[in-house]
């Protein structure tokens, strides 16, 4: 009997049951309670009861319910009054006001919403206050170690993937040896021939997870069939929304392929209508350009869609909103979309249509429901899609408009003399001029980008602020979707943008994929209506959601400035 009561005192000790008692009940003496427990004669009536067949209460009832209430809610804990569901972690949000700070695991009642840092920054004597989403976890676009056929867990190289010899080639001299996640998850369907809608969050490497398998067929295609390829009829036409992307895609394009190979062709807009034919005078493979030009070209009869074997849409939710749809329907017309697989066999009848963004818009099937049935693409995303960046700084303050100026001064003097790529976005033409004549007039080099700009300085100022000409970059939104910055290292929000798409475009201009910094975010807050996209930014963050209202519509945000504007005017 002795040795059976040491069994079990030793049994109970080292259990979890006695460990939850103590963490409940850190004020009860743990002398007095080993005490009670060692006490022989009441262990030695319980195994007498137990035997008996009688119950026996081993824990006070007032314990035991208070246990198994833990185990009802999942396990949650308590600390400094806050609830987590498990040990608490890393620290997520840093607030000027500690009780406001968030800690990983922390959880929040569904009844009872977060306390926001961000609350009550609409009254005036919020200004001065801040927080700053910290960086948690590394970057999500990195494709982790993946089970082989034998269940051991290792990189996936490109070498693994069925791409043509030189396209791999082009990969080991751009130094890329490992796909991303979206990479790794979209370009097996691809090759496979379906229509793909692929979303991932900004800096994934989403260009080459269409450029890859597009170039991969169309070297395959000419090397079975013995293809010739005639002038005015390109296989492959690639849509873009502005013309900074366009020539990013091509610079990408090229990398991958040479001229012997296959001919690259970007339709530049702003060019003269005998220069947009002679693009299509001798023959060409891919052709890149923005909805316009291209349908001024199909009217004039300078290009066929016939022999068109490969349709990709580059930033699908602003190129499907009400700005650019009907452009895009207009060429869809002489275009025939495959309702299934894309067929291999040569010629195609049909088209393949990929679609590619770093939101999902939601509306795509209405819109395209003239050219394709939505059973017939498939869908891929990541987890990551729609999330605040967990591996990226994001400061948000809260200031008077008068300080603005203060604060980006110091900002934009500290990186320049430290030499820190930083992109000043203005939400309108006449701010970013400003901004840049203030900043010149206090000696700091800049480079200015906006919409008013014509195309081609536009894009030589982008080149000259890729090559290290200039440190400081102010730019409307026309510098926030698709063009990749992997030098950027700081992004300085100073005025607010007005939708979630536009900030989730703007924050994605640092940590992307093949950055060697993860760089950080600034945001000045200062109108009553900034407040309201930072509280949905932060319950997301603290509630571990997705971002709220992600579909980008320029016409219709175009309208609702103006409409605010003159209100504002009328007010």
């Amino acid at each position: 009997m002795a040795a059976s009561i040491s069994e079990y005192v030793r049994s109970f000790y080292s259990s979890s049951l006695t460990k939850l008692m103590y963490s409940l009940y850190p004020h009860i003496c743990r002398r007095c309670l080993k005490m009670r427990l060692h006490s022989s004669a009441a262990i030695s009536n319980a195994v007498t009861e137990e035997s008996a067949g009688l119950e026996v209460i081993r824990v006070p009832r007032k314990l035991a319910k208070k246990i198994e209430n833990v185990k009802k809610e999942g396990g949650q804990l308590t600390w400094g009054g806050r609830v987590f569901s498990s040990k608490p972690g890393k620290e997520i949000i840093s607030a000027k006001r500690k009780e406001f700070n968030h800690y990983m695991n922390q959880k929040y009642d569904k009844f009872n919403p977060p306390k926001l840092a961000s609350h009550g920054w609409k009254h005036r004597k919020s200004k001065g206050d801040y927080f700053t989403i910290l960086a948690h976890r590394s970057n999500p676009s990195y494709l982790g170690k993946q089970p082989d056929t034998d269940g051991i867990e290792r990189k996936i190289t490109f070498d693994e993937m069925p791409l043509h010899k030189s396209l791999k080639d082009a990969l080991q001299r751009m130094r890329i040896d490992f796909p991303t996640q979206i990479q790794y998850t979209t370009i097996p369907s691809l090759l496979e021939g379906k229509n793909v809608l692929f979303a991932a969050e900004t800096g994934s490497g989403k260009t080459l997870t269409y450029l890859l398998p597009v170039l991969n067929m169309l070297f395959k295609e000419r090397e079975t069939f013995d293809l010739q390829v005639l002038p005015k009829e390109p296989r492959a036409m690639i849509l873009v929304p502005t013309r900074e992307l366009a020539t990013q895609v091509e610079q990408v394009a090229r990398l991958l392929t040479t001229d012997e190979q296959l001919t690259i062709r970007h339709l530049e807009g702003s060019k003269s209508m005998k220069t947009k034919k002679h693009t299509f005078l001798t023959p060409v493979d891919v052709i890149i350009s923005t909805p316009g030009p291209l349908l001024s070209c199909l009217r004039e009869g300078f290009v066929s869609m016939k022999h068109i074997h490969h349709v990709v849409i580059d930033e699908v939710d602003t190129m499907l909103d009400s700005s650019f749809s009907y452009n895009i329907l207009k060429i869809f017309k002489d275009v025939n979309i495959c309702l299934g697989k894309w067929s291999h066999k040569y010629p195609p009848s049909e088209a393949q249509l990929v679609l590619v963004g770093a939101t999902m818009p939601k509306h795509y099937a209405e819109i395209l429901s003239e050219i394709i049935y939505e059973k017939s693409i498939t869908v891929i995303s990541t987890p990551q899609l729609h999330r605040v960046m967990p591996h990226v700084n994001q400061k948000f303050i809260r200031m008077p408009s008068q300080d603005k100026s203060v604060h980006i001064l110091e900002l934009a003097k500290r990186n320049d003399r430290r030499g820190i790529r930083t992109i000043i976005f203005c939400n309108e033409v006449d701010s970013c001029n400003w901004m840049s004549a203030f900043l010149q007039q206090h000696n700091i080099r800049v480079i200015r980008l906006n919409g008013k700009l014509l195309p081609e300085y536009r894009v030589g100022m982008l080149n000259a602020f890729h090559e290290g000409a200039c440190n400081i970059l102010i730019a409307t939104d026309i510098a926030s979707r698709g063009i990749d910055t992997i030098n950027v290292r700081h992004v300085i929000n100073f005025d607010f943008p007005h939708h979630m798409s536009d900030y989730i475009h703007r924050v994605g201009r640092v940590g992307r994929v093949g950055s060697h910094d993860n760089g950080h975010v600034t945001n000045f807050i200062v109108h009553k209506w900034d407040v309201d996209l930072v509280h949905k930014i932060e319950r997301a963050v603290r509630q571990q959601l997705d971002l709220p209202n992600v579909n980008a519509d320029i016409t219709k945000k175009h309208q609702d400035r103006l409409s605010s504007t003159l209100m504002d005017d009328f007010m």
